[in-house]
């Protein structure tokens, strides 16, 4: 039976409006109030908290509350990539609430990317932190000699490109 766009589009309006999913020509699979509920809650918690805290270090850093050594640059960095996690989380809260939006295939590759692409530059963050920490400690004379700004701003745009096109570039056209 095919559906007309209007039809659809009254369908998607009451279910956005009521919460409840329209199952007129189509199946949903909904997800129970309590259910909702309680996602809401921890999404809503948990992207609160790390939105404030990861906001924190970026404004001290920013403000120059703590010393702007290299070794910060990186942990501002990391901030900055938790701060895209904690940004991404409404958008899966609205996947777990929305039956609609969870069976959208361009929304759901909206939030895979927006999830994936976060916590990948955030491990690579950290790799990048631990690497330069590592040549530090095991290169301590030769360190600040090779570790230029050049340097940082390399290593710098290879922590945030390769997860860039790892996980927002290929997945798009690959899809």
């Amino acid at each position: 039976m095919s559906r007309s766009p209007e039809a659809e589009t009254v369908d998607f309006v009451t279910e956005v409006m009521t919460g409840v999913p329209s199952t007129l020509g189509r199946t949903i699979n909904a997800y129970s109030t309590t259910y909702r509920v309680v996602t809401c809650l921890l999404f809503a918690t948990c992207s609160f908290i790390i939105i404030s805290m990861n906001s924190l270090v970026v404004s001290a850093y920013i403000k120059k509350l703590i010393p702007r050594t290299r070794s910060n640059f990186y942990i501002m960095q990391l901030a900055l990539a938790d701060l895209g996690v904690g940004i991404s989380m409404p958008v899966n809260l609205l996947s777990s609430v929305s039956a609609y939006l969870a069976s959208n295939t361009w929304f759901c590759l909206l939030e895979t990317i927006l999830g994936v692409f976060g916590v990948v530059l955030s491990t690579f963050c950290i790799l990048g932190l631990t690497v330069d920490r590592f040549q530090s400690l095991h290169q301590a004379l030769q360190y600040d000699k090779e570790m230029t700004t050049g340097r940082y701003v390399t290593y710098t745009l290879r922590v945030w490109l390769i997860p860039f096109v790892v996980c927002v570039i290929i997945p798009i056209f690959w899809h």
